[in-house]
This record gives C-alpha cells, structure tokens and sequence, in this order.
C-alpha cells in the first residue's frame, strides 16, 4: 500500500544536531548571487562552480546489499585493518569535469598541492569557484588559494549540500565494499577522477 502511494523503505541519512537549517537555507538562497557577483568581477572570464570534499578509502571495509536467494544468509568479507589513502576531488556538475589527487594524509599542506594542481589544469579563460566545507585545513593561514581559484565555505554540519558526498557514497558502495582492499595495489583502488595523482613523499 505504501508502495502504491509513492512511499519506500529508507535509512535516513545522519544529520549532526548542531546542523543550523536556517543558515544552510540561507546559503542555498544567496549562493545565486555571490556566484553572480563573481562572473561580474571578471567579465573576460568564464566562471565555472566545482564541488570539493575528501574522503578516507582504506581497509575498515563495510558491506552492502548484494542479490541471494530467498531465505539464504549472504556471507562477504569486512576488513577490521589500518592502511588507508585520502581522496580529494573536486567536480564541476555542468561540465562533468573533476581534478582528484590521492594522498596518504590530510593536511593544509596537502590542501595546497591540490589546488595548486587544480589551479593549474584550469583553461586560462576560466576561473573557478570552489565550494567546500569549513574543515580545518581550508580555512588555515598557511593556505594558498591561486588567483583563479575563489572559494566559498559551506555553513558548519551540512554534508548533505555538497553533491560530491553522493559521489564518495557511489565510490564506497560500489567499488571498496563486500571485498578485502589494499591500499598499495592500483587495482583496488577506486577509480579515481581524471588529473588524479599521488603526491611525492617530498609533497606529504
């Protein structure tokens, strides 16, 4: 019946109780306009909006559903280990295109080769504006932030407004779970965005 009036049968998402509705409504309705007021900043430039967030894909394996039998208990192995490698990526929804680098931590530092990675595959009529979380390492003093790159800050707890979330769900459900991973094999990796790359022990 619930089917029927257009219900199904969902987990719902985890929502941080200092999440503020109002100010993440509020960054929905102004976004518009501090996009626009960027593009009129830099009217010889075309302004393109990424999406940026990092995820850790490493051997603390999770499971998902997959297709049995009826009545039969499905069996898939769940890593409990410790290796890992932080993904970072950034997607352009109206374009398609992403920049990613892989990186065995997290840090301002790793932050600058980004974007200094990404800065540089920009087209040189472009500029980008990169929407990101508050984490500590983006709001960093040691932080570069090329000159065609500008940023805009998410308000604090609000995963659930950057779409490249979705993306790192994609990637784990369907490529680093029901199986045991490694980090130092490029096969088991998830596929990561083009432009992707490791940076250097020098770089870390």
């Amino acid at each position: 019946m619930l089917h029927r009036l257009g219900y199904s049968y969902l987990r719902p998402r985890p929502r941080h109780r200092q999440a503020n509705p109002e100010a993440q409504a509020q960054f929905v309705r102004d976004l518009p306009a501090r996009l626009h007021a960027l593009a009129a900043a830099r009217p010889g430039q075309r302004l393109r909006v990424y999406w940026q967030d990092e995820s850790r894909f490493g051997q603390q394996g999770t499971t998902t559903n997959v297709w049995a039998t009826i009545g039969s208990r499905p069996t898939a192995i769940r890593q409990t280990e410790y290796e890992y490698l932080w993904v970072i990526g950034a997607v352009c929804p109206e374009t398609g295109r992403a920049e990613g680098l892989l990186s065995p931590q997290l840090n301002t530092k790793i932050v600058n080769v980004f974007l200094a990675q990404f800065a540089a595959s920009l087209p040189a009529d472009e500029h980008a504006a990169i929407i990101w979380d508050g984490a500590g390492f983006h709001a960093s003093k040691q932080l570069i932030v090329p000159e065609n790159v500008s940023l805009i800050t998410l308000p604090p707890y609000s995963p659930e407004l950057n779409p490249v979330e979705n993306l790192w769900h994609y990637l784990k459900s369907h490529y680093w779970s029901n199986a045991p991973t490694t980090t130092t094999t490029p096969s088991n990796r998830p596929p990561s965005t083009h432009g992707g790359r490791r940076p250097s022990t020098r770089d870390s």
